[in-house]
């Protein structure tokens, strides 16, 4: 993170980083229980950008960066609305079941697209499908040490690149792209923020999307689970 952090700033990052971690733990096992009484614990900002962007008809994609903040609750709370919703990522789908469960609570798709070439053709599929029938799909984005200075962001640290593929995939499917983070309030409630929608352009994503995630990033990076590998120069 940012070395100009004195070292009361570095502690409290670091007491609010496992804060976070444990409660977002907690948010997910308790789900079962707290999903018909969600708005005591979580609220929305910014829906009506949502369906807005919904209103054209073709689906909407919201776009988080991975690892990052409480964004493991969008998919249930926008289920729970009643929104039609897919969420994709590298995670076994046996996992995924393991922790969510498959109660009347969990009523939103898991795509996994890690896997070979007919796999990921199927899991292509299954998105177009969602967003054909208006759905919503959540995606995280990741971050690398190198790449195409096309996709830099402006980092706090280091250097960071997002996922061309991700990009690329977004690019193919032509929905409408949202900003998507999910943060605490001062008393702990999760507040998912939604921002207007951007045209599926790699080059929109990247300068608008990337200066929201560098600014999360920047004054809020107690809520990244990336720092130990940005440190190492890894993917994360």
């Amino acid at each position: 993170m940012d070395g100009n952090l004195n070292d009361e700033r570095r502690w409290e990052v670091a007491r609010r980083h496992l804060i976070l971690r444990k409660w977002r733990i907690c948010l997910i096992y308790a789900w079962c229980n707290l999903a018909d009484r969600y708005t005591s614990w979580i609220r929305m900002e910014g829906e009506a950008h949502l369906n807005k962007a919904l209103a054209v008809g073709n689906g909407a994609i919201l776009l988080s960066g991975h690892a990052y903040g409480l964004s493991v609750m969008i998919p249930p709370v926008l289920a729970k609305k009643g929104y039609l919703v897919l969420r994709t990522g590298m995670t076994d789908p046996a996992r995924r079941a393991r922790r969510w469960g498959k109660a009347p609570h969990h009523i939103w798709q898991y795509v996994a697209y890690n896997g070979d070439y007919w796999h990921r053709f199927r899991a292509l599929n299954q998105i177009r499908q969602g967003l054909e029938a208006n759905g919503v799909l959540h995606i995280d984005i990741r971050g690398f040490p190198e790449g195409d200075p096309k996709v830099e962001i402006d980092f706090c640290h280091k250097k960071l690149f997002l996922d061309v593929q991700v990009l690329r995939l977004i690019e193919i499917l032509k929905a409408p792209v949202l900003p998507c983070f999910a943060v605490c309030d001062d008393e702990g409630r999760v507040v998912i923020k939604i921002y207007p929608a951007l045209d599926a352009s790699a080059d929109k994503i990247v300068t608008i999307f990337g200066s929201l995630y560098a600014f999360y990033l920047k004054e809020f990076p107690e809520y990244a689970n990336i720092w130990g590998r940005v440190i190492r120069q890894e993917e994360f």
